[in-house]
């Protein structure tokens, strides 16, 4: 939150967050949303990471709000840390390898739920929602002149290179 509250004026940032795509505006309706929801926690624990917390300095969402919407984090974070804890300890016992295992496998079934059901919220509000937030112009425009670089860069690779031999 305070990487986007302090660096959400820069359109590299915003477009590094992909501000004008319509994924980010499904999580942006849901974030704008008041109140802690399961949409919003969802997306807050269970969606990606570093563009969901910029967005909420960006959008400027309350404090509280976000912190309120991240405690069941928690829930997710405690199987990884145990299964590390057993990790540690597999010299002493098979057992303790089996627990790591088990851990760490309950871990990766909680995250992955965790993103399914941000992911089922998003999809639902692309589908429903009428999303009209206006393009940055900016972005858009630093998106252009991204792709024309790369589409240049492809270019010139393509003719130092030459056609592709297979041996």
């Amino acid at each position: 939150k305070g990487i986007g509250e302090y660096l959400g004026e820069s359109v590299g940032v915003k477009a590094a967050v992909g501000v004008n795509t319509d994924l980010i505006k499904a999580i942006r309706h849901i974030l704008e949303q008041p109140g802690v929801g399961l949409a919003k926690v969802s997306i807050l624990c269970g969606g990606p990471d570093w563009p969901t917390s910029v967005i909420c300095g960006i959008l400027r969402i309350p404090l509280y709000e976000t912190c309120v919407g991240l405690m069941p984090i928690v829930a997710l974070t405690v199987p990884t840390t145990v299964a590390g804890a057993f990790q540690l300890r597999t010299g002493e016992g098979a057992v303790w390898a089996s627990l790591a295992s088990v851990m760490l496998i309950t871990a990766t079934i909680m995250q992955l739920g965790a993103a399914l059901i941000a992911v089922y919220y998003i999809e639902e509000v692309r589908r429903t929602e009428t999303l009209d937030y206006p393009i940055e112009e900016a972005v858009a425009a630093y998106d252009g002149k991204a792709a024309a670089r790369k589409a240049n860069y492809r270019r010139v690779a393509a003719e130092v290179r030459g056609p592709v031999r297979w041996l």
